[in-house]
This record gives structure tokens, sequence and C-alpha cells, in this order.
């Protein structure tokens, strides 16, 4: 990947510039801000005398505005002549005066304006960069190799707007009043005409309010990572998978809220690691394909494979089939290759569904693969399918699901354990640390058979 692109969406106060900066810090690359292009042209009106809201004043003022990267290792934006450095305040503070504040959704709402600014936009992208905005993943560069969004409530987005010595500048008052403000503004940029602001599709979605901005911008940089590290699949199957994804974005889009991620950073960004996930849903399988910073071949019942359609889309997606009630199985084996070859493995446990989202029983499978391949295991669950139904394209309440990565581990049996006695205390401990990142009526009908078969892990 010569020249990555990142773009980091958002409203006001959701943490684009602090996590943008360490990104494009850690990747070497230039960090460009469109908003600061808004800005000057809010600003250039004002300079001149225009009014902001005078159409041909502002689309003039974009037409002659001039954009560009400095020289040199570390490029940085600007506008006019003029560098504008987002870490010193001082070469950004005539843009979040008070009057340019108020004068930025006039301008940026016409149409004419972001007609004019969108190829000086796509211009400094050439050499790749950090792109930040609010409509830079589905307008300005909806290909880009990752579309990142963030969000908080505009209660935290208003305290940190108001701590924050450079909006404090531009939104004067206190906190109440530089939330009403704030939630005048992403009441415009939702409803705008011109390329409103929204979700991009395919896009990590970061919930800043419960996540520092370490952990943010470790999970965009192992989203990144993975998406480097995944294997080129056949022509067909990415077409396949690109097909399926898109359904299932346009889904998530018009009957779900859009889902709390946590703990992406702890999936390996390269080499073998089996992901250890709850079942409770078909759709488990969905959201696991579509959120996971690495491109993951499921372990599937070996039924699944001689139903129309659904076995032809599974075995194009190289799933791979799997008998729950044997041990030694080629599906085993083909699991071990996967591993061997580098590749992120998702296996289910419990073997089948527990629509009731009650943990039930493992089987030795799981316990097996990890011990025979030696690689780390991350718990995965999706929480909150229960209420989820295909059928009647109904969908849980907003914000009530949550899919969650733990921290890797590893196994090591007790040396009195060997064969299948060894395979079911892996699956037991497994089932451990699925059942942590659930609440404890979750797991509450094995508590006591969880408690019995944990032991040393690493």
């Amino acid at each position: 990947m010569a020249s990555p692109i990142i773009t980091i969406d958002g409203p006001s106060g959701s943490g684009k510039t602090t996590v943008g900066l360490a990104v494009a810090e850690r990747l070497g690359l230039c960090l460009i801000d469109t908003g600061l292009v808004y800005r000057a042209v809010a600003y250039e009106c004002l300079r001149w005398g225009k009014d902001p809201r005078d159409g041909s004043a502002a689309r003039d003022a974009a037409r002659e505005l001039e954009a560009d990267l400095s020289p040199g290792s570390r490029p940085k934006l600007r506008i006019n002549g003029r560098l504008l450095d987002p870490r010193l305040r001082s070469s950004t503070a005539h843009l979040y005066l008070a009057q340019v504040e108020r004068a930025v959704p006039l301008v940026a709402r016409q149409d004419a304006v972001r007609t004019a600014l969108l190829p000086k936009q796509r211009a400094l992208l050439h050499d790749g960069a950090v792109l930040l905005g609010r409509d830079v993943g589905t307008t300005v560069s909806p290909e880009a190799d990752l579309k990142v969004y963030l969000r908080a409530s505009a209660a935290v987005r208003a305290r940190r707007l108001h701590s924050d010595h450079r909006g404090g500048a531009g939104l004067a008052g206190g906190v109440d009043q530089v939330r009403s403000e704030i939630e005048r503004r992403d009441d415009f940029d939702t409803n705008r005409a011109s390329s409103p602001l929204r979700v991009p599709p395919g896009a990590l979605i970061l919930d800043t309010e419960s996540l520092s901005a370490r952990a943010v911008t470790r999970a965009i940089l192992a989203a990144f990572n993975g998406a480097q590290a995944r294997p080129e699949w056949p022509l067909a199957n990415s077409l396949l998978m690109t097909a399926v994804t898109s359904f299932f974005d346009v889904y998530l889009r018009l009957y779900c809220e859009p889902i709390r991620l946590e703990g992406l950073e702890n999936v390996p960004s390269h080499g073998p690691v089996i992901v250890a996930a709850r079942h409770v849903h078909n759709a488990d399988v969905n959201f696991l394909a579509h959120y996971s910073p690495r491109q993951l071949q499921f372990l599937a019942k070996s039924s699944l494979f001689e139903w129309p359609l659904i076995g032809y889309a599974i075995h194009a997606l190289r799933a791979i089939p799997v008998q729950r009630n044997v041990a030694e199985t080629t599906g085993l084996r083909r699991g071990l290759k996967a591993l061997a070859d580098g590749g992120a493995v998702c296996i289910f446990p419990e073997g089948t569904r527990h629509r009731d989202g009650i943990l039930g029983r493992p089987y030795p499978g799981a316990g097996l693969l990890a011990l025979r391949s030696g690689a780390p295991v991350v718990p995965a669950v999706v929480d909150g399918l229960e209420r989820l139904d295909l059928s009647q394209l109904a969908c849980p309440e907003p914000e009530s699901v949550a899919m969650r990565f733990g921290p890797p581990f590893r196994l090591r049996p007790p040396v009195a354990l060997r064969g299948g006695r060894a395979a079911r205390w892996a699956s037991w401990a497994i089932m451990h640390e699925i059942a942590r990142l659930l609440p404890e009526s979750a797991s509450a009908a094995i508590a006591p058979e969880l408690e019995q078969f944990t032991g040393d892990r690493s």
C-alpha cells in the first residue's frame, strides 16, 4: 500500500484532530483537516467585507483559495501560502475566531463552495494522508483504505470544546451554551442537502466517550494493519465477500444503529490467531466478518455446506467444514493449515446457537485447535443479537449491540492432562475468557464448570 489514505469523520468535539495527529505520526502520513479549508473560505469572505451568506462571494473565495502541502518529509497543509499546523494553535487561531465560527456553516452548506473545493482537497491526497472532516469518507475519498467514524454525546463534546483553549476562542460562553451551539451545528451538518454528515459505508465506528484517545488510536492502527495483512483471495471470493458485506452494510444503515466496537486493538495485526466467539445468532458471522480487523476463515458445521446457495456462498468464502462430534477431522487439519499459513480462523466453541444468550457447554474442537496450533486465542462476543429478528427486519433498540474482543492469550494445560482431557480443559478455559466479556448472568448456567476448568493462560 504505497500511498494509504485513512479518513476520519465525526461531529465537532468527537476527537478527530487528537486521534488524527497520533495516527498520522505513527504511520508517517500527512494530516489534512478539510474543516480548515472551509474555515479559510469563511475567513476570506469576512476579510473582504463580504457576507458569507452571499453565494457569489463564498463561491469566489472557494475558487480563488490555494491549497497545497509544504515541502519536506513531513508535509503540512498550506492555504493561500499560510502554513496550518494543528500542533501550533497560533498558526490556526485566526480560523477559530468567533465570527469565523459563526460563518463556517453558512459557506459549508453552499453547493457551489463544496463543488469548488472538492478537486482541491482530492489533489492533496496523491502521497497518502490522514484526512479529517465531516464528509471525507463519503465524498472526498470514498475509496479510502480505511474509513473511521468517531462519535460521542453532545454533553461530552461540549465539555471538551469548552475546556479546549482553541475551542473556547470560537465557542464563547458556558458549557450549556457550547452544547447548544454544537447541537445546532450537528443538526445542520446531518440535514444539509450537500454532502451531509453520515457514517461512511464500511467505516470503523468508535465511541470516543467510552474510549481514551490512546485506545481509539490503537484500534485504528490495528484495523489499518489488519487490512494490510489480509491475504489476497481469488477474485470470485473477493467479489462475493464484497456483495455480502455491502448487503449487510445497507441493512445496518437502514435498520440498526451503529454498534459499539470494543477491543479491536486486541486482534493481532498479523500472524496466526484464533478468534473464539460466542454464538447466539446466524448474524454473528456477518458482524464478525464485517467488523473484524482481520479477514477471517470460519469453521462451520459440515451440514451447512449441503444447503443450496448457502453452501456455495460459505464454500466460496473459504469456510472450513467441521463435524461437531468428531475430534480428528479434515476440518481440523485445514484449520491448522490456515493458522500455519499465518491466517485468522474463527470458531464457535459451543458448536451451535444459543438464542437466549446463555452460554452453553463447549465442544473440545476449539481447545484442540488452540493446543495443536499454539496460536493466540482472542475471545469475542456480539452482545445484543438475542433480540435481532432478520425475518421481520427488526433490530435491537438503538445502541443495544456491542461487539467486544478480549485480550489474546495462549493455553498451557496442567501437566497431568493429556489428549481429550487437555482439549476439554482448553475449550472450557476459552469459554471462561468469553464469559468475562459478558454479564455474569450469561454464564450462570455453566459457572461451576467454568471455575473447574480454568487454569494457566498466558
